[in-house]
């Protein structure tokens, strides 16, 4: 009985370049998985920590009962983020689509008071008031 031979339409050199083939798949596939890694990294810096998040002003996207939880958006950078918010005076309601001012958070919980509030109670970060389009003296008419 003579034994089995295998035969092949590889040589060595299509073998050769065969492996280099796919170890050049592996490589590209690795890089890109190294740069989607990399982005999620710097994406992730890019987000603001809830403590940068006081001083500014959020909109109420959920109701803010007297002494109960509600829900605020925050512009922080090119982000809109959503935080439980809850009235910095536990006798406070704030309705939904007021704007708020963020003065603590505990807890990542954000405590927020009324702009104009936190601005009567000496707050120096109270944001300005929208701007108010005023007439220079002598361009009426223009």
């Amino acid at each position: 009985m003579m034994p089995a031979v295998f035969t092949t339409n590889f040589n060595e050199v299509d073998i050769m370049r065969e492996l280099f083939k796919k170890t050049a798949e592996i490589a590209d596939g690795m890089l890109d998985f190294l740069g989607w890694f990399g982005q999620r990294i710097e994406g992730s810096k890019n987000l603001a920590r809830a403590e940068d998040l006081v001083g500014l002003s959020a909109e109420v996207t959920a109701t803010i009962n007297r002494g109960g939880v509600g829900e605020v958006v925050v512009a922080a950078g090119d982000s809109r983020l959503n935080y439980s918010a809850r009235a910095e005076d536990a006798s406070a309601a704030f309705k939904k689509g007021e704007i708020v001012k963020v003065l603590r958070v505990a807890s990542s919980l954000l405590y927020v008071a009324d702009c104009n509030e936190a601005k009567r109670d000496g707050d120096k970060k109270a944001s300005p008031e929208p701007p108010v389009d005023v007439e220079v003296a002598g361009e009426e008419g223009k």
